[in-house]
């Protein structure tokens, strides 16, 4: 059974990620922040993760490469709802593409979701 690390700092799309990933039959490790998350890494056998990028505090950018520089062979999904961190800036999702092997524009099915995960190899 695969073990997947969600990142998502709002309740409700966290459910709905552990809902889903639990009919597909995985451990679910979750965290509310980034500074969460990588304690989880160094705490569980973390096959895969999916994080928000837009999060107070460290964003998932600044996750993604800090996972990327310790575990170069984890892979990850990042979802967002494409909100702009400022004016100047590219889209969230179209920053965090070079340390991340997927993303999921919010707001998403639970069949998107599972399509992207089969995509990416994890179901």
């Amino acid at each position: 059974m695969k073990t997947i690390l969600v990142v998502e700092d709002n309740i409700n799309v966290r459910i709905t990620l552990e809902a889903v990933l639990k009919q597909l039959s995985m451990d679910i490790v979750s965290c509310n922040n980034a500074t969460e998350a990588l304690a989880a890494c160094k705490t569980h056998s973390i096959d895969f993760i999916i994080t928000d990028i837009i999060m107070p505090g460290m964003n998932g950018i600044e996750l993604s490469q800090k996972i990327k520089q310790a575990y170069p062979n984890l892979r990850i999904l990042a979802i967002s709802g494409g909100g702009y961190m400022s004016k100047d800036e590219s889209s969230p999702l179209e920053q965090i593409k070079p340390f991340v092997d997927a993303t999921l524009e919010k707001p998403f099915s639970a069949e998107e979701l599972k399509n992207r995960l089969r995509s990416l190899g994890i179901i």
